[in-house]
């Protein structure tokens, strides 16, 4: 019933040698952190532009509804 497979299969032996130096500060730590601020730049950006698109069309369907029997939450043309 259980899968027999090899060992090698299964467990795969790394025979590189881990014990290695590794510096912190390098180009590609400036470069990836650049690419996350520009990142983070263009999705504010958005969300702003977003919002107040969103904010001047409330705005302007607030302006042209009637007062009188609508509230601007209700739904309109339906039961």
């Amino acid at each position: 019933i259980l899968p027999t497979h090899l060992y090698a299969f299964q467990f795969p032996i790394s025979k590189v040698d881990r014990n290695v130096a590794t510096p912190l500060l390098t180009p590609m730590l400036g470069v990836l952190l650049l690419a996350l601020v520009a990142t983070c730049l263009v999705v504010a950006y958005s969300a702003s532009v977003w919002r107040s698109t969103l904010a001047g069309s409330a705005a302007e369907a607030r302006t042209s509804a009637t007062s009188d029997d609508t509230d601007g939450l209700g739904r309109t043309g339906g039961a």
